[in-house]
């Protein structure tokens, strides 16, 4: 896991002799974050799994069936994506931390995109998945930066890691 900008800040500044104080704990709430993201991970991999073996299989046969299949596994990861933005969003009161704010907020922007793509893996204009696909790559790669800057490493990928 990557730790946090804002720890590996601290740590670099103590060793280099920046600072002499330990690094600063997690608040309750930063914890918290951790946890729901480490709890969602397995199921996240799982079915972001699905989603490319049913693409792949669906690449091959153009098959109803395996279209279907990456519907299926594609609603699991919005499921799972919406169900993680209420839990983060209920850890802590909006405006006690702003860079937690600004992280939520880009999660539930992945969320919506990702509810967006359930409704294009029907679309048979390639384009349109494509640029589906881009958008919510976009905002995974805003969605790093933004849990990186809140002290949320666990956070940091949530569509699924291939290793």
């Amino acid at each position: 896991m990557r730790v946090g900008l804002a720890v590996l800040t601290t740590l670099l500044l103590a060793a280099c002799g920046g600072s002499d104080e330990p690094p600063a704990q997690p608040t309750a709430h930063l914890r918290q974050a951790e946890r729901i993201c480490a709890d969602a991970r397995a199921n996240l991999d799982r079915s972001g799994e699905g989603v490319l073996a049913a693409g792949q299989a669906y690449e091959k046969s153009r098959s109803r069936k395996d279209r279907d299949a990456i519907q299926r596994s594609w609603d699991d990861v919005w499921y799972i994506l919406n169900r993680v933005s209420k839990e983060l969003r209920a850890a802590v009161k909006p405006g006690l931390d702003p860079e937690y704010d600004r992280f939520v907020g880009t999660w539930q922007r992945t969320t919506a995109q990702a509810d967006r793509l359930t409704d294009v893996i029907d679309n048979e204009d390639r384009q349109v998945l494509a640029d589906s696909l881009r958008e919510i790559e976009s905002i995974s790669l805003e969605l790093q930066r933004d849990a990186r800057a809140a002290g949320v490493s666990r956070c940091e990928a949530p569509l699924f890691s291939s290793a």
